[in-house]
């Protein structure tokens, strides 16, 4: 819920990181890959096991879970910020197989997720300060807009998934081969790691796709798992079909749309009434409140639910964060859509006529633009060139510090040879 850069500071670089470093630090200083892995927890049904398994499996389920939930979030920070979630637990899941590769790899996911999700939260907040667009659904279009933004979100998503060139590959490499070295039950583990990859995928490429693939006139529903499939009625501006293959639009919505004022635009795509409310108690940054202010009242500051003369939230609230609100205010925007066919104008999405076409020195200012293009650039490099990352090197003499053991050794050993020379 906080503004943009302190977003980044904390879902990618400095804070969330300090837990999983604590983490780090238990696992291979406190206990040691050795210890932990033969102090003896008896799970029933299964018997003895090390300490290290059932941390293993509350982060495979971690990482699955907060994919899933990504999936329902259409205000796109909510679904960066879940993704964090499912990205802290690769790396307490890597550092929990104790394996030299599976730990360099969490370790490495460490810099290399601060590269993508810093990239991420950055473009949001660009895209947020530009446009005010906060939503997912209301982004159909944008990449023309900002196609030097949208670009680095493609960037640095890829990243987060684990595609191949980009920082999040390496790690995720790295863990998966650790998994798979492991044998025995830890293919579960390695089959978590690709399934939230895949998931990855399906909560970030609808974001990329709906800002460069559709347009602001004929888009689907989003979030993913929000709509049945194949999208509902809101998917639709106009009578004829649009591509998703939906329903016709009913006759009391066209008579609706037939008494809309001649020189007044359809409404853009309507940010759906998801849950967001319902986990905050506060309306979405950006949501148009009950009316706009009076001209008498246009110099008063109200704080108070109880006043019904409100600025949009995105003028009177310069942060991206959530703002106080009613759940009604709310609730009769959502279901008011056809009341408020210019809602775009004010709290995000395409203003009438679609994004204006901008090039990509043009569409923000390069003090927003340099920082996006810098880290975007680092990702990438992190993926193409790891062995000249200093990160790299960093990772790889921290495991070596832990093992006891060169990098050539560990590579030459089996894992339960590796620990028992820690042991020993």
């Amino acid at each position: 819920v906080a503004p943009t850069p302190v977003s980044g500071l904390l879902h990618a670089v400095a804070v969330v990181k300090s837990g999983a470093f604590g983490v780090a630090r238990v696992i291979l200083e406190v206990f040691g890959p050795g210890l932990i892995h033969d102090l003896p927890l008896n799970v029933p049904g299964i018997g003895e096991v090390g300490l290290n398994v059932p941390v293993a499996i509350l982060a495979a389920f971690t990482l699955t879970a907060a994919s899933i939930i990504a999936l329902r979030k259409d205000h796109l920070k909510r679904r960066l910020a879940f993704s964090t979630t499912a990205q802290l637990s690769y790396i307490v899941l890597g550092l929990s197989m104790l394996h030299p590769f599976a730990i360099l790899g969490a370790l490495f996911h460490i810099p290399a997720h601060a590269f993508g999700k810093l990239t991420l939260f950055f473009c949001a907040g660009a895209v947020h300060v530009e446009t005010h667009t906060d939503y997912v659904s209301e982004m159909a279009g944008i990449g023309k807009r900002m196609p030097l933004t949208m670009s680095a979100f493609a960037i640095g998503a890829a990243g987060m998934a684990g595609m191949p060139l980009i920082a999040g590959f390496v790690s995720k490499f790295y863990m998966l081969i650790g998994s798979a070295d492991v044998g025995g039950g830890y293919w579960l583990f390695a089959s978590a790691l690709i399934l939230s990859g895949i998931l990855n995928i399906a909560y970030l490429w609808p974001v990329v796709y709906t800002a460069f693939f559709e347009s602001e006139d004929r888009h689907d529903a989003k979030p993913l798992l929000e709509f049945p499939p194949g999208g509902k009625r809101e998917s639709y501006f106009s009578e004829e079909v649009a591509t998703d293959g939906g329903n016709p639009v009913d006759e009391d919505e066209d008579a609706a749309d037939d008494n809309r004022d001649a020189d007044k635009p359809p409404s853009g795509q309507p940010r759906p009434a998801d849950d967001d409310v319902g986990e905050t108690g506060a309306t979405g940054a950006g949501t148009p409140l009950e009316s706009e202010p009076d001209a008498d009242d246009a110099d008063t500051d109200t704080d108070t639910d109880t006043d019904d003369d409100y600025e949009y939230a995105v003028d009177k609230y310069p942060s991206d964060a959530d703002v106080p609100g009613t759940r009604a205010a709310h609730a009769d925007h959502a279901g008011g859509h056809h009341d408020h066919g210019d809602h775009h104008d004010h709290h995000g999405g395409a203003p009438p006529g679609g994004w204006e076409r901008h090039s990509p020195f043009s569409e923000s200012t390069w003090l927003m633009l340099m920082p996006i293009t810098v880290i975007a650039v680092g990702a990438v490099t992190l993926g193409v060139i790891p062995d000249y990352a200093i990160f790299l090197d960093l990772v790889t003499y921290i495991v070596e510090t832990v093992f006891g053991m060169e990098w050539s050794e560990l590579s030459a050993l089996s894992h339960e040879e590796i620990l028992a020379e820690v042991l020993a």
